[in-house]
């Protein structure tokens, strides 16, 4: 959800006709703090109530799809585990938490699914979710999606 609210105060904010912040904290609670967005609000309450319903739709169906996802996931179904490697890098749906990620994507990628592996290379090269970097390990799973 952070990206998305990034995106309703630039929207907002554009709504106005005034230059998009530079957002460097990317929270909810932050965000709804920032000046434009209050802005915004005060000025156009329809457009930012209308924009707030629409993440608000947004975060019911991530979870939704979360809690659907994670049940095909745990019968071992590769495709449905990489996705919820995604979900829970990105926090879709579910709090980001990268450990939970790698978990999910391992368990894909040794199942032989290719984006598991290159991503868990990504996780791996950049010490997200594991023990530090280890570049090494990162660069034979990029191989291995490559084969």
């Amino acid at each position: 959800m952070k990206y998305t609210f990034a995106v309703l105060l630039v929207a907002s904010s554009t709504f106005l006709g005034a230059e998009p912040p530079t957002v460097e904290s990317k929270t909810a609670t932050e965000l709804l703090k920032h000046p434009e967005f209050k802005k915004a609000l005060e000025t156009a309450p329809e457009f930012t109530k209308a924009v707030l319903q629409r993440l608000d739709n947004h975060a019911f169906y991530a979870e939704r799809k979360f809690a659907e996802t994670i049940v095909i996931a745990s019968k071992g179904d590769a495709d449905a585990q990489l996705s919820i490697g995604h979900m829970y890098r990105h926090g879709l749906g579910v709090k980001e938490d990268h450990k939970q990620s790698v978990v999910w994507l391992s368990k894909a990628a040794v199942q032989g699914n290719v984006s598991a592996q290159f991503k868990l290379g990504s996780m791996i090269e950049y010490g997200l979710g594991v023990d530090g970097q280890d570049f090494v390990t990162a660069y034979a799973w990029y191989m291995i999606s490559k084969s």
